[in-house]
């Protein structure tokens, strides 16, 4: 009857610790060596970058991540736009923070008529985890009710922001949700003593400036059991504007490329 008991009680609770595997344990296999992000979808100016015809047109050709630029409206809408200011690329003026949704809603981009400003629920919607979103809060006042939209459609698992290297933002986004996936960005040896000092497995991605890229700083990411991601253009001297500069990204064995170009990373990423 013990065995019996015992059989009975794995059969529970193994799916159980199956399905325990956190979030984060998921997204990180995501991501895993080498991941291809397309910068604001892709930079473009139709479809126009940071729009849903972008990412669309990214995750077509096969990224595992569309980066993204992540605002607030006037009303406490996230929303995804680049600039802080309105006027260089659409025939709205001012800040986007200063406008409310319907306002933002109302904006053409100047080269791409048929496009609208997303609200980041949006795009959640439109990804479905099909791929990987990664967001950057441009303003504090945007990091709770974006992870807010995280958690209702349960995304946590396929969503990570960037909190730069603002200290600020790290504690309050940790604040909002203690298992939303962070990015940290660190550009001396002592912000990455301070990332590990966190002790947060959460905190899952180090992106690095050119000044700390060595081996020695990326075998210690690794080794913390980081994922390490840089912006591919800093290898580039025309800001990838003839195709893209992942190749010696992948060599260095930085986990994750974010790129202008990804369709030529992801080429490269093949090759390589």
């Amino acid at each position: 009857m013990k065995t019996i008991y015992w059989l009975i009680t794995l059969l529970f609770i193994l799916p159980i610790v199956a399905s325990a595997e956190t979030s984060v344990e998921l997204l990180r296999k995501r991501l895993q060596f080498p991941a291809v992000g397309g910068h604001q979808g892709l930079m473009s100016l139709k479809p126009f970058s940071d729009t849903l015809g972008a990412f669309e047109k990214a995750r077509r050709d096969g990224v595992d991540i569309v980066e993204m630029d992540l605002h607030i409206s006037k009303d406490g809408v996230p929303v995804i736009y680049h600039d802080d200011q309105l006027d260089r690329w659409t025939d709205c003026k001012g800040k986007v923070q200063d406008k409310n949704l319907d306002e933002l809603k109302k904006c053409q981009f100047n080269t791409d008529k048929s496009a609208k400003i997303p609200t980041f629920e949006e795009v959640l919607q439109w990804s479905q985890g099909r791929v990987v979103v990664n967001a950057e809060f441009k303003e504090d006042n945007s990091i709770e009710p974006a992870i807010r939209l995280v958690e209702k459609y349960n995304a946590l698992s396929w969503t990570y922001f960037q909190t730069k290297n603002s200290r600020q933002k790290y504690l309050k986004a940790r604040k909002t949700n203690e298992t939303v996936a962070l990015l940290y960005v660190i550009d001396n040896r002592a912000e990455l003593d301070w990332v590990f000092s966190l002790n947060d497995p959460a905190l899952l991605v180090i992106e690095l400036h050119p000044q700390v890229r060595t081996e020695e700083i990326i075998s210690l990411i690794h080794t913390a059991g980081k994922l390490s991601s840089e912006n591919s253009w800093h290898f580039s001297k025309s800001n990838e504007l003839f195709g893209a500069t992942c190749t010696e990204l992948f060599k260095l064995k930085i986990d994750i490329a974010i790129s202008n170009r990804p369709k030529s990373c992801l080429q490269q990423k093949k090759n390589f």
